[in-house]
């Protein structure tokens, strides 16, 4: 089985998940950022369409969560959903998520890791002393991902999605300066996450679990909350008189989750893989792939989050 050559820029989440039903049905799959009227939120509510077995919904705000509860209950009322208060851009409050996790005591099949910031205009930093974007959006996932670890290894087959982006061509990560010291350009160092995101799925898949990352689309979603009309101007996303740019084309929603959907259930991913418009991307940055520099994130991430992962 392959990812049907069909499926590219505007298929939508809906018709993806329904395409993979078989192996959506009976999973459990978490899915972190599921805040409403977002990717997260899409993806999850697609999936609910395919009858998985749980569905763990993970964010950091317990009224969001259940509002998109409460639309899977509408959609799919028989599938199970759980709440997981996770807040990636602490250390202790990611680990102490992981832990509840644990304690629930069951396979999990999937984890989408979903959730992300993006450009904060002015640097600021985590309770930990990190850049907020590296931190959120790969130091977080990082301590979660992995302190869930045993979870994923009681499923059959698990498979692990980390949501990067087009913007890991900005950078690669700023191996000597996580905490934004020496510099700070808020493009570069949402680049730097992204680049952190793919090498995470590489370092995984080296350790044995089918991982794989991607980049959804550009989409309008809470994640543009920071930009300026000078950003939008700035990365071509508006013109200067405030009419759509040419240099990208916006997806709607449900085309932007059809990717989450392809990359976390194509039984013939093996894992390292990075996706985009629903099919495999080989134009990415050699720096976001090399073995070598995932293996340098993986101890140096250890290393600042005080973890002793293997």
């Amino acid at each position: 089985m392959a990812i049907p050559t069909s499926f590219n820029f505007h298929t939508t989440s809906t018709k993806a998940a329904s395409h993979y039903n078989d192996q959506i049905s009976g999973k459990t799959v978490l899915v972190t950022g599921v805040s409403p009227n977002g990717l997260g939120a899409e993806a999850a509510t697609a999936i609910a369409r395919s009858q998985p077995k749980l569905l763990i919904l993970a964010g950091r705000s317990a009224e969001k969560i259940k509002q998109t509860q409460e639309e899977i209950k509408k959609i799919a009322p028989e599938v199970e959903t759980k709440v997981l208060i996770l807040d990636l851009a602490s250390f202790k409050a990611a680990k102490k998520a992981g832990e509840e996790v644990l304690s629930w005591n069951i396979p999990i099949d999937v984890l989408i890791n979903n959730a992300g910031v993006m450009a904060y205009s002015e640097k600021t930093l985590t309770e930990d002393g990190y850049e907020i974007q590296f931190a959120s959006n790969h130091l977080g996932p990082f301590i979660f991902t992995n302190t869930i670890l045993p979870a994923l290894h009681r499923s059959s087959a698990p498979r692990i999605v980390s949501v990067s982006s087009w913007g890991h061509h900005l950078s690669d990560v700023y191996y000597d300066d996580p905490k934004a010291e020496q510099s700070y350009d808020k493009w570069k160092r949402y680049g730097s996450s992204k680049t952190a995101n793919v090498l995470f799925a590489v370092a995984l898949s080296k350790r044995g679990i089918s991982a794989v990352s991607l980049h959804p689309g550009a989409i309008r979603t809470e994640l543009l909350r920071h930009l300026t009309k000078e950003d939008e101007i700035a990365m071509g996303f508006i013109n200067e008189d405030g009419t759509p740019g040419t240099k990208w084309e916006f997806k709607k929603m449900e085309e932007g989750a059809s990717t989450h959907i392809v990359a976390a259930f194509e039984p013939w991913l093996k894992g390292g893989e990075y996706l985009d418009d629903c099919q495999i991307q080989p134009e990415h940055e050699e720096y976001a792939v090399n073995p070598d520099k995932a293996e340098k994130l993986w101890k140096l991430s250890n290393e600042w989050t005080g973890e002793q992962f293997e």
